[in-house]
């Protein structure tokens, strides 16, 4: 939100496609600051849009798989908060948005990068297509112009793996695949979580590596 405000104009909030909706905790935020003349919500998940009954004038709604279902043309914008790091391909994705966004629209997202949640893919073994800030931007740079990225790390403290493991239950994202697990698999998850490291004072770390970027379609020449 403060990039948004920071970087984009009024024109910019005209007609709207946020991808990734899900219950609302961005969208709230963003119809606080803006009042789009029309905003389309796509998420995964059909029974999300029960969360938006009360917004009036009431979105669009549009579910289904982001990189393939149909979108609407004439955006001012494409605004995504911690989704992009799903899809099978970002690179393909930005590409999509070209013809939907008009001269100059814009693309904003966050995502996250290649550091994230790491102590977690070292129990499981498991990870998602993360690309880094650079990967990103040099996908962006044909299509559109780059106005700001940025990156960081942030890591909390955990007394245990188990209660990390709590806390992105609670997140609705493990990151350990859907399988019930086993007394035997949370034990194993425990020892290798992050290689058996603790900090100093005992407690084990869990790290989100977010990336922030605002673009610009550029003009047809």
């Amino acid at each position: 939100m403060r990039l948004l405000r920071g970087y984009t104009p009024a024109s910019a909030h005209q007609r709207v496609l946020e991808v990734g909706c899900g219950t609302g905790a961005f969208t709230m935020q963003y119809l606080d600051g803006y009042a789009p003349d029309r905003l389309w919500l796509n998420d995964l998940c059909p029974e999300v849009e029960r969360c938006y009954d009360g917004i009036r004038p009431r979105p669009d709604f549009i579910a289904g798989d982001a990189e393939i279902v149909a979108l609407p043309g004439g955006l001012t914008m494409v605004v995504s908060c911690s989704t992009f790091q799903w899809f099978n391909s970002q690179e393909r994705f930005f590409k999509r948005c070209v013809p939907l966004l008009d001269d100059g629209g814009w693309l904003v997202f966050t995502t996250f990068g290649k550091s994230n949640m790491h102590e977690v893919s070292s129990a499981t073994g498991q990870s998602l297509p993360y690309r880094s800030m650079d990967e990103l931007r040099e996908a962006l740079q044909e299509d559109y112009e780059v106005l700001h990225c940025s990156e960081s790390i942030e890591t909390m403290l955990f007394d245990t793996p188990l209660d990390a493991l709590r806390h992105l239950r609670r997140t609705g994202v493990t990151g350990t695949g859907g399988q019930a697990w086993t007394r035997g698999d949370l034990k194993t998850f425990c020892a290798r979580y992050d290689g058996g490291r603790r900090t100093s004072d005992g407690r084990v770390t869990l790290t989100y590596h977010p990336i922030y970027f605002v673009t610009r379609k550029k003009q047809e020449q």
